[in-house]
């Protein structure tokens, strides 16, 4: 199955509604209309910081499915993981304390609606940081451990305190993740690629000893570790960055700063949304759709008839067909 990795594979004979199906996020999910327009908060074409945002912060068209070519990403059990060759062309914009509360369900509800099929009963969502955590270098061992960062005098997985009361402003879904303290009650229920429901707004914590951030930032140069080169060919396709459908946080000597992960050229680091001190930022970045199959569902053509070598390149794919 190794030698499968990096595969070109049919599966995008599968996706319905290539080039017509669009992503609306405060409606169903789905529509057919590419000038769709939205005022609702977490309106995916105008979505951005919520409510009468300035246009300059605003997606200028709806998100549609693409004719991607897609790849084996990895095979474990029963399971096929693929990933599209490229990201998305499509570029999504988030911004604020907004982009951080939502990025994780916007990134996956997008992809879900976008790359799934329902014929082969295959369900995509964004590429998320444990992907790329995952992944083993030459010798057996993850290319890369979060906890190993450090900054300054500041360590991935520490609790750090903020001690300006102007610089406790959080957005809320950091209450839920899993050991941040928010007015003295300690989150447990979120993972940093998880999120459950539409989140809005920010809370400001109220006093120095109810706040604890804890930092879960982390940055690393791809190109400086021992990774099988197909999964680099993978991983860093081009030039073009994308999301990775996970938040985290960073934290200075004043303050804290809200997330979400990105691939960057050959880095794998985050972009700062939300300042604890009330500061938007935003940025546009592509969309990089994973999917699962349950290889009990297909059956995998790997050669011709002729003995050709299916996979090698875009053109000739390995070839899946559901069991009948």
């Amino acid at each position: 199955p190794v030698d499968l990795i990096g595969k070109y594979i049919n599966y995008g004979d599968f996706v319905e509604g290539v080039g017509t199906t669009y992503y609306n996020a405060d409606a169903t999910g789905i529509s057919n209309d590419p000038n769709y327009t939205t005022d609702g908060k977490y309106g995916i074409n105008h979505y951005s910081s919520g409510d009468g945002v300035s246009a300059s912060y605003k997606n200028s068209a709806a998100p549609k499915t693409e004719d991607l070519n897609w790849r084996i990403f990895k095979i474990e059990g029963n399971e096929m993981t693929l990933i599209s060759e490229n990201p998305t062309t499509y570029t999504l914009r988030l911004y604020g304390y907004e982009g951080y509360n939502n990025a994780v369900k916007l990134l996956n509800d997008l992809c879900k609606t976008c790359y799934s099929s329902t014929i082969l009963d295959a369900e995509a969502r964004s590429i998320k940081k444990e992907d790329i955590e995952n992944i083993r270098n030459e010798d057996g061992k993850k290319i890369y451990e979060p906890t190993s960062y450090e900054s300054g005098s500041y360590k991935n997985g520490n609790t750090y305190p903020i001690e300006s009361s102007s610089y406790r402003n959080i957005p809320n879904i950091y209450q839920y993740e899993k050991g941040a303290v928010v007015n003295g009650t300690t989150g447990s229920k979120l993972g940093l690629s998880e999120q459950d429901k539409w989140y809005s707004g920010y809370t400001q914590s109220s006093n120095v000893t109810s706040l604890s951030i804890k930092y879960t930032y982390y940055y690393f140069d791809w190109s400086s570790l021992k990774i099988p080169s197909r999964y680099q060919e993978l991983i860093v396709p081009s030039s073009v960055s994308y999301w990775v459908a996970s938040r985290c946080v960073g934290y200075n000597s004043s303050d804290a700063y809200f997330s979400v992960y990105r691939v960057y050229s050959v880095y794998v680091n985050a972009y700062y949304l939300f300042y604890s001190r009330i500061y938007g930022w935003d940025t546009s970045d592509s969309v990089r759709p994973v999917v699962t199959i349950d290889l009990s569902n297909i059956d995998l053509k790997l050669q011709k008839d002729d003995g050709t070598v299916l996979g090698e390149s875009a053109t000739s794919p390995i070839e899946i067909t559901k069991k009948s």
